[in-house]
């Protein structure tokens, strides 16, 4: 909750860089795409066709997914990604960009994932928040939050409040 707090009041100066990762505006959603792999949406296409559909505008040298690139935040377990992940998105996320969708996936009852969608986005950013601590079964920073700004409020006005989970 401290780093929460933080960024409303100072955003996120100050903080040590191995906490707090800004995600701006041109980092994502619709610029992205993959540098590694320049037929990555096409490939995409072919695996997820029977899911989400053929792709709305077919061009052989523009590459088109049927499903939307940005003006909305998804965290998936990566476990649990795949077809029916995709199937459920499609039947219940995309539609109206005006319509404010949040979303929690689940697979045996367990959650998995989450959706957010807030009506008319242009300006996205967000934070991701880690421990400072290497998580116990990889070798990485745990990622421990996710601040995601849709409306461009950067924490004046807040559409939503901050909640931390209890404490244990």
């Amino acid at each position: 909750m401290t780093i929460y707090k933080h960024l409303g009041n100072e955003g996120c100066a100050n903080l040590p860089p191995q906490d707090v990762r800004y995600i701006g505006r041109y980092d994502w959603s619709y610029h992205w795409h993959n540098p590694e792999d320049r037929d990555f949406e096409t490939k995409f296409q072919s695996y997820a066709e029977g899911v989400i559909g053929p792709a709305p505008y077919p061009s052989e040298t523009k590459p088109y997914i049927n499903v939307n690139k940005g003006a909305y935040f998804a965290v998936i377990d990566g476990e649990k990604w795949g077809l029916e992940f995709l199937r459920a998105y499609k039947q219940e996320c995309e539609g109206d960009p005006r319509r404010l969708v949040e979303r929690t996936f689940e697979s045996a009852g367990q959650p998995f994932g989450a959706y957010v969608r807030m009506p008319d986005t242009e300006y996205e950013f967000a934070w991701l928040i880690f421990s400072g601590k290497k998580h116990v079964e990889h070798a990485a920073d745990e990622l421990i939050g996710i601040v995601y700004d849709a409306a461009y409020e950067n924490f004046e006005g807040l559409n939503h409040a901050l909640e931390p989970e209890p404490e244990a």
